[in-house]
C-alpha cells in the first residue's frame, strides 16, 4: 500500500509541475478555467487551506485533535495521529455571481483540493499489546496543495479623445502549489510541530489594448508578463490539553479523560522566494494590411525576489470527545510585508475569525448508521489583504457538513467528507463575488502500519 501511496503523490507532484511549466503564446491562446476578478492582484485567489471536514466547521483547525482525519492548521495535532491516514479531497463544483454595476458573471468549476498521507511513529497496536501509554508520541503528515489559483478575463472599454474608443483585453492563469513537510511531537498534555513548506508554479498576465473605431489600420498592444516562484516558509504549533474528567479505574489507557479544552496557537516566519520573469510585448495588425507585428520587449530568465508574510493564530475548543465539540479561532497575518518585484502589488494585512461545532448523536450505535455521523457547521469572516479601487476586500460565509464513517475489512475506521460553503467576498458595493463551494474528501485509515510482530 505504501508503494501505491507514493506513486499517487509522485504522479500528482508531476501533474501540478506541467500545469505550472505550461507556456503560453499571447492573449488570444490564454484560456483561463475561471473567472475571479480579483485574481488579477498579488499571487491571486487563495485556495482552501482546510481540510474537508475543517472547512465543513467553518474552517477552525488550530485547537482541533482528531485522529482520523487530516488537520493542516496547526502541526502539533499530528502529535495524536494514531493512525497511518491516507486523504484525498476535490471540490466537486464550486458556482460563483460576480456582480459590478448591475451585471452578473456566473461560472461552474471544480478542481483537486488537496492529496495527503500522514503517520504515527508509534503504532498503537503495538501499545496496548505492551500495556503501556507512553508520555511521548510523534506523527508525521505529506500533503500537497494549491496555494493561490489566477485565472481571469476582463474586457473593460474606455474612449480616448480623438481616437475614440479602445478594449483593455485582460486575462491571467495559472497559480502557485504548496508542498507540506509536517512533524508533531508530544509530551503529556503539552505537544508542538513544524511544518516546512515548499512553494511553486507559475503564473501569467497578460493586457491586450486595441482602438475599436481603427481596429482595420491600427496596431494593438501586447503586454506579456510570466513569472515562475520557488522559496520555502516555515509554520510551528503549539497546542495544551486541560482534561476535565479522568477515568480513575483506566488511568493507564490511552485518551483516558471524555471532556477536554484544547488551547492551540500557530506561528508562521516571514519568507523570501525566487522568481523568474519572462516578458514579451509586441505591437501586432490584423487589418487590411497583411498581418504585421512588431517586438517591443522580449526579456527571459530575469531573476528577482519577493517576500511571503508572518502569520499567527490562535484557537479554542471545548469538546466531549466522541459526541460533541465546539471550536474559535482567530488568525492574522501582516500582508502588508508582501513584496513580488516580478509584478509589485500593495496588500493589507489581513485577518480571519471563525467558529464552528461537530455533533455525533451515537457514536457507538450499532443499529442506526445516521446515528454515528458527524455533522457539522460554521461560520467566518475577515479581511482579504487584496483591494479594489482602495477598498481592502471583506470575507463572510457559512459552512455544513457531515462526515461518513466507514469499516474496513481490517477494523480501522475510515471516513467519506461531505462540506458545503456559501460565502461572498466584496469591495464595498463596488465589487461583490458570491460563491457556493462543494467539498468531497476521503479519509481510508489503517492502524497495521509499523506494526511490529511477535512470534512464540
Amino acid at each position: 500500500m505504501s508503494n501505491i501511496f507514493g506513486r499517487i503523490v509522485v504522479s500528482l507532484i508531476f501533474c501540478c509541475s506541467a500545469l505550472a511549466l505550461s507556456a503560453q503564446v499571447n492573449n488570444n491562446t490564454i484560456l483561463p478555467k475561471d473567472n475571479s476578478p480579483f485574481s488579477r492582484f498579488g499571487l491571486g485567489d487563495f485556495a482552501n487551506p482546510y481540510s474537508t471536514a475543517q472547512n465543513a466547521m467553518g474552517g477552525v483547525g488550530i485547537g482541533i485533535i482528531e485522529s482520523y482525519f487530516f488537520n493542516p492548521a496547526n502541526p502539533a495535532a499530528l502529535a495524536y495521529q494514531v493512525h497511518t491516514s491516507f486523504e484525498a479531497a476535490l471540490n466537486v463544483g464550486n458556482s460563483s455571481w460576480t456582480t459590478s454595476s448591475g451585471e452578473n458573471n456566473n461560472l461552474w468549476t471544480g478542481n483537486l483540493q488537496y492529496l495527503s498521507i500522514g503517520f504515527p511513529l508509534q503504532n498503537p497496536i503495538n501499545q496496548a499489546i505492551e500495556n503501556r501509554s507512553p508520555d511521548f508520541s510523534w506523527g508525521m503528515n505529506f500533503n500537497l496543495r494549491p496555494y493561490t489559483t489566477v485565472g481571469y478575463d476582463i474586457r473593460v472599454p474606455g474612449t480616448i479623445e480623438e481616437y475614440g474608443d479602445y478594449t483593455n483585453i485582460l486575462k491571467g492563469t495559472g497559480g502557485t502549489y504548496q508542498l507540506n513537510w509536517a512533524n508533531g511531537w508530544r509530551y503529556k498534555n503539552l505537544s508542538f510541530g513544524i511544518n516546512t513548506s515548499y512553494y511553486f508554479g507559475k503564473i501569467t498576465n497578460s493586457r491586450r489594448v486595441s482602438l475599436d473605431d481603427f481596429s482595420l489600420y491600427a496596431y494593438a498592444t501586447e503586454f506579456l508578463d510570466e513569472y515562475s516562484i520557488s522559496g520555502f516558509q516555515f509554520k510551528g504549533g503549539l497546542q495544551y490539553v486541560i482534561k476535565l474528567d479522568q477515568d480513575i479505574e483506566r488511568e493507564a489507557a490511552r485518551n483516558t479523560q471524555r471532556r477536554r479544552i484544547i488551547i492551540g496557537a500557530t506561528a508562521g516566519n516571514t519568507a523570501n522566494f525566487n522568481t523568474n520573469v519572462n516578458r514579451f510585448y509586441t505591437r501586432d495588425n490584423f487589418g487590411l494590411r497583411e498581418f504585421e507585428s512588431d517586438t517591443l520587449v522580449n526579456q527571459s530568465d530575469i531573476k528577482l525576489t519577493g517576500q511571503l508574510p508572518m502569520s499567527y493564530g490562535f484557537g479554542l475548543t471545548y469538546e466531549n470527545i466522541n459526541k460533541f465539540r465546539i471550536s474559535a479561532e482567530y488568525s492574522a497575518a501582516s500582508w502588508n510585508e508582501y513584496q513580488n518585484e516580478a509584478r509589485p502589488d500593495q496588500l493589507f494585512n489581513s485577518y480571519r475569525t471563525a467558529i464552528g461545532a461537530e455533533w455525533i448523536p451515537n457514536a457507538n450505535s450499532f443499529t442506526g448508521g445516521l446515528a454515528r455521523w458527524r455533522y457539522r457547521i460554521g461560520a467566518f469572516m475577515g479581511t482579504d489583504p487584496r483591494s479594489f479601487n482602495g477598498n481592502q476586500l471583506d470575507t463572510r460565509g457559512v459552512t455544513l457538513g457531515v462526515g461518513v464513517p466507514i469499516i474496513t475489512p481490517r477494523q480501522a475506521m475510515s471516513f467519506i467528507h461531505f462540506s458545503i460553503e456559501a460565502g461572498q467576498i466584496s469591495a464595498g458595493d463596488l465589487l461583490e463575488n458570491n460563491y457556493i463551494q462543494a467539498s468531497l474528501g476521503f479519509s481510508l485509515n489503517d492502524n497495521t502500519w509499523f506494526f511490529k510482530r511477535k512470534f512464540n
